[in-house]
């Protein structure tokens, strides 16, 4: 609108690449800068933003990874702090490998994190009791390249992608592929379209990373026009729904709960996957139509009618025998 003109300057872009002291630079040179508002994202940055005692100046928090590690008060409806906000994503890991464990009875699951993450977050206090809970245990895959995930699957029988949100679409695919080969059901934090590229399932709607920027957008706006970033609701309500690869399930040889037919979304091409051959409509009817014992016992009706008739034709008319 014609609240403001917001500028996002190229000299005020700060990248710490999970580096802590990095980050603490940044925010550091940030709040020193000519900024008005700071918006801080990922994992680093939510580890610095909590050491701090007060902010000097207005500061939005987002996409802490995750609701089980952001280090805030996830159950407050607004910060209550003076100059800082931050988002509370309805979807958790919790939610995530139980949903996982529905669909497959893991024992073992290897949980694939971006190298940089693993280093800065304690994620075995997380993942350990949601584990316990569930009775499987864990193994930590932190990685820097796809050759890193594909050499750390031993001894797992599932797979949980925590990270991987930089790789891109031919990446996800041979990871897939490789998910697939060695029979590992998998469950991503990532959107849907990894699902469509062949990862088991996931949580995430089509619209959540849409959903986040427009609540960013309408922070901004809020805090322009003179609203306290302390009393603005940190609650993101994701429509959180569970979606299927249909085809992936199918090579995994997972049955698919009656249950979830009502309740997923299911994405891949219905079609059996492993069959040796397969049918259009017109073929099935068509085969369906020759193969018919009754159909074919009513040609022959007709063609032994058909008989009859000529039969009954030749005693009808006049015959002449000559010998």
């Amino acid at each position: 609108g014609e609240d403001a003109k917001v500028r996002f300057p190229k000299e005020l872009e700060f990248i710490n690449n999970y580096d802590l002291a990095t980050g603490r630079s940044n925010y550091k040179k940030a709040v020193a800068s000519s900024a008005d508002l700071i918006i801080a994202f990922g994992p680093a940055n939510n580890v610095v933003l909590s050491e701090q005692k007060r902010y000097r100046k207005p500061t939005i928090l987002f996409g802490a990874v995750n609701r089980d590690l952001l280090k805030f008060d996830v159950n407050k409806e607004s910060s209550g702090i003076k100059n800082f906000t931050y988002f509370v994503e309805s979807q958790s890991y919790e939610d995530d490998l139980r949903e996982l464990h529905q669909l497959f009875r893991f024992k073992r699951v290897g949980l694939v994190i971006d190298e940089g993450v693993a280093k800065i977050t304690n994620f075995d206090r997380v993942f350990r009791p949601i584990l316990k809970k569930i009775g499987a245990d864990y193994k930590l895959i932190s990685f820097e390249s796809v050759a890193d995930i594909e050499v750390g699957l031993e001894g797992v029988d599932a797979i949980y992608m925590v990270g991987g949100f930089f790789l891109n679409d031919d990446e996800v695919r041979k990871l897939a592929k490789t998910f697939i080969d060695k029979k590992l059901p998998t469950f991503t934090t990532s959107g849907v379209d990894d699902v469509q590229l062949g990862m088991l399932a996931t949580h995430q709607g089509e619209d959540d990373i849409e959903q986040v920027f427009r609540r960013i957008a309408l922070t901004v706006e809020a805090c322009v026009n003179g609203r306290s970033l302390a009393e603005l609701p940190v609650f993101i309500d994701y429509h959180a729904n569970l979606t299927i690869n249909y085809n992936t399930a199918e090579l995994l040889n997972i049955p698919i709960r009656n249950s979830l037919l009502s309740t997923a979304d299911f994405v891949g091409e219905f079609k059996n996957v492993k069959s040796k051959r397969q049918y259009t409509l017109l073929d099935l009817m068509r085969e369906a139509i020759s193969r018919n014992l009754a159909l074919a016992t009513a040609a022959q009706s007709v063609a032994s009618a058909r008989q009859d008739r000529r039969a009954a034709k030749s005693d009808y008319l006049p015959s002449l025998s000559i010998s």
